[in-house]
């Protein structure tokens, strides 16, 4: 079909203003105080949208093909499903008390969400937006990560000291990790080839290593202390840990479980999570309402982009196509 070329100007226009034309990928930054998501485009590190959700928003969670955003409300008890094509929040999803942590299945077909005054896992069926299954867990659930073949969800119990694997063909817990008493495990995240998981312990600041064929646990201890976020670049060679108190992120070589450099961060930082290609790390620092930006080639931070109040962003909350 010809377009008359009266039309195309305003064509023009609309291409220009969608964010399918733009260029991407985003971060979504949870603003726990304020309960709104800020937008951040990667490739210019700018501010690009607000979006209003529901109260003390948390954690976030991209969906593989960068369509979908998930964001716990901690105080309203629901999931915010926002879509990236129109920036709109499109569903308000109930879920249990206190959701926090959230993970979305590598096939984008499911969401896992740690409710951590129920002490449960909520399954969400992402093609239905509507929870499929109820998992009861440890005692206030934090972090929530999903294994690359989609086969297992790990979560941390951060009052018990233990994380609880769970089948995600059956939606039952097939075993329980222990984790040294007074860790507090809080963040976690696994390996990209699923072999290990990386575990923020909170109470003695260290980084915990958990074989998954073994079930065996050990830890990589820093001088830190309220360690909280974690991530691991895509290589599986290196891990970051923010610390909130001391407020640095600590980069841990995996091959020798050591601390190769620290990034002083003033700020508080909590949430972290790397770009797709691995290039930049993205901070979230609540106490200052800023994201900080670094370059992992150098460990440097290149810049801060303000946020919003008391921006959390707990978990994967940058697309990662």
């Amino acid at each position: 079909m010809r377009i008359p070329n009266s039309t195309l100007p305003a064509i023009l226009i609309l291409a220009a203003a969608s964010p399918l034309f733009a260029a991407g990928p985003y971060a979504y930054i949870a603003n726990r105080d304020a309960g709104t998501v800020t937008v951040l485009d990667t490739s210019t590190d700018k501010v690009t949208a607000k979006i209003p959700v529901g109260a003390y928003p948390h954690g976030v969670a991209v969906n593989p093909a960068g369509t979908k955003v998930y964001v716990t409300n901690d105080n309203s008890n629901s999931v915010s499903v926002i879509d990236a094509a129109s920036l709109a929040v499109v569903k308000t999803i109930t879920v249990g008390s206190g959701p926090y942590g959230v993970a979305v299945s590598p096939d984008g077909s499911k969401v896992y969400v740690g409710n951590r005054n129920a002490n449960t896992v909520s399954v969400i069926d992402a093609g239905k937006n509507a929870v499929v299954a109820t998992i009861p867990v440890g005692d206030f659930p934090h972090g929530i990560a999903v294994n690359p073949a989609g086969t297992r969800v790990y979560v941390t119990n951060k009052n018990p000291n233990t994380i609880s694997v769970i089948d995600t063909a059956t939606n039952a817990v097939v075993s329980t990790l222990t984790v040294p008493v007074g860790n507090n495990p809080y963040g976690v995240v696994v390996s990209p080839d699923g072999s290990r998981l990386y575990i923020a312990n909170q109470g003695y600041g260290s980084l915990g290593i958990v074989d998954v064929a073994t079930g065996k646990v050990g830890q990589a201890p820093t001088p830190w202390r309220n360690v909280a976020g974690v991530a691991v670049n895509r290589a599986g060679t290196l891990v970051y840990l923010a610390s909130e108190t001391d407020e640095n992120v600590a980069v841990i070589d995996t091959a020798t479980n050591k601390v190769k450099t620290t990034i002083d961060l003033a700020g508080s930082p909590i949430g972290i999570a790397l770009n797709a290609a691995g290039t930049k790390l993205y901070v979230t620092c609540h106490g200052s309402g800023k994201v900080a930006v670094i370059d992992t080639a150098t460990n440097k931070v290149t810049g801060t982009v303000p946020a919003g109040a008391t921006p959390y962003s707990f978990g994967q909350f940058v697309a990662q196509r």
